[in-house]
């Protein structure tokens, strides 16, 4: 387990490793540095080999358990992770994010491919006027960030909370990290920034109202944002997208978007 002793080691592991871990480095960058994590809300586990570490699993309070694993994990130590986690959870885990490796211990997690911007790759150039929103802005941004968890994350598992959504959608406007594009006063397509690590932010968060779909609105939101917005971040961006969403690969390969992994996410 990491402590204050082995933190230093650690954390240089997580930054010569940050885009491949980035869910891990992810949540625990926080005001500009990465922080080691109070044992009462994420307990960082790390495994070493020849006095090396290859294998990091952060299990958070709110259920999550994320696996970033350079050796093979067999099913044993699985096992003692999901029991750990069940017990540091009470009982409520609600998602496993990790290498393939670990999906043969899963019953059919989705995969998903973790893609790195590249601006000299970028092959689109045509842009429109993007806004950062504001609380005036969260009573339509609200049906929108919905529908894509419905969609998207939750996939007709559960429907979303009217609560969360807007707890989400007021953290994301208080720390400025959503975008919109409008056709004349209505909000038509929104994105986010919804997470932070020392030299990437993620995008995530991508939706565009059923009745402006295939007419090239998404395109023109990431491409406004990564040519107008990510400057102001000084900072690299990644995306996740499902492995078999074959039009949204083509399109993000289109706006300079490369492969740099495979990992997956398992819902409970």
């Amino acid at each position: 387990m990491t402590n204050k002793s082995n933190w230093h080691e650690v954390k240089e592991f997580i930054s010569k490793n940050e885009v491949e871990c980035f869910n891990i480095a992810g949540l625990l960058f926080v005001n500009g540095r990465y922080f080691l994590p109070h044992n009462s809300k994420a307990i960082l586990l790390f495994n070493k080999i020849e006095n090396k570490i290859y294998d990091l699993v952060l299990i958070t309070f709110y259920g999550h358990i994320i696996f970033f694993n350079k050796s093979e994990i067999d099913k044993k130590s699985f096992d003692f992770i999901l029991d750990l986690s069940n017990k540091f959870c009470k009982n409520n885990i609600t998602q496993i994010i990790g290498n393939l490796s670990i999906s043969k211990y899963l019953n059919n997690p989705t995969t998903f491919s973790i893609l790195k911007y590249n601006p000299q790759h970028n092959t689109i150039k045509e842009t429109t006027n993007i806004y950062q929103s504001t609380k005036d802005d969260a009573q339509q941004l609200f049906k929108l960030h919905y529908n894509y968890y419905k969609e998207e994350v939750f996939r007709e598992r559960e429907k979303p909370t009217n609560k969360l959504i807007s707890n989400d959608i007021n953290k994301l406007i208080e720390k400025k990290l959503i975008y919109h594009i409008k056709d004349k006063k209505n909000i038509i397509s929104k994105i986010n920034i919804n997470l932070e690590s020392k030299n990437f932010v993620r995008l995530g968060g991508v939706y565009t109202k059923k009745e402006f779909r295939s007419m090239g609105y998404a395109k023109l939101l990431i491409n406004s944002f990564l040519q107008k917005e990510l400057l102001k971040y000084n900072k690299n961006c990644i995306l996740f997208v499902n492995k078999d969403n074959a039009p949204a690969k083509n399109l993000y390969k289109k706006l300079g978007f490369i492969k740099i992994s495979d990992m997956i996410i398992f819902y409970y």
